[in-house]
C-alpha cells in the first residue's frame, strides 16, 4: 500500500503501479503515449476556481489546502477519491504531475498533487490495521469513514 509521486516527464516504470494524471491542463510537451498507461483524473485536481481565489486573495498554503480538501468531497471527486484509496489498499499508486522535480524535492507550492498525496495517506492510514480487502470494505461500509 503505497501512494507516490512522479513528474510526467519520467518514463513509466514497473514499479510505478497504476499511474493518474492528477492535473486540470495536459503537461507541455508530453507526449500522450509517453504516459501509457495511465488515466488522466481531471476530476481530483484543484479546480480553476479554487486556484485562482488562492492567487488573487493570496491564500497560504494552508487555507489552500483546507479549500482543496473540502473540494475533494464532491461526489464526482469522491468517487475518483476512494476508487484511487482501494486501489492504493492493494499496491502502489502513482500520481502524475507536470512539475518537473522528483518526489523527494516536491514541496506543496510546487504543485497540488503534493496535498492530494497527504490526503490519500490519510485515508489509507484510516482503515484498519492488518484486516483484509474485505475487512476495510465492510468497515468503510459500516461508517467507518
Amino acid at each position: 500500500m503505497r501512494v507516490t509521486l512522479k513528474s510526467a516527464y519520467l518514463p513509466y516504470d514497473s514499479t510505478d503501479g497504476a499511474r493518474y494524471l492528477v492535473e486540470t491542463l495536459w503537461p507541455e510537451g508530453v507526449d500522450t503515449y509517453g504516459l501509457s498507461p495511465f488515466l488522466w483524473v481531471r476530476e481530483l485536481a484543484p479546480s480553476y476556481d479554487l486556484k485562482e481565489m488562492a492567487i488573487w486573495t493570496h491564500w497560504t498554503p494552508e487555507k489552500f489546502r483546507d479549500e482543496y480538501k473540502q473540494e475533494l468531497q464532491e461526489p464526482e471527486s469522491r468517487t475518483w477519491f476512494d476508487r484511487i484509496v482501494k486501489e492504493a489498499e492493494g499496491g502502489t499508486v502513482t500520481l502524475l504531475h507536470h512539475s518537473h522535480k522528483k518526489e523527494s524535492q516536491i514541496l506543496p507550492q510546487d504543485t497540488s498533487v503534493y496535498y492530494l498525496k497527504e490526503f490519500l495517506e490519510a485515508e489509507l492510514n484510516k482503515c484498519p490495521e492488518g484486516g483484509s480487502t474485505q475487512d476495510a470494505e465492510q468497515w468503510a461500509n459500516e461508517g467507518g469513514r
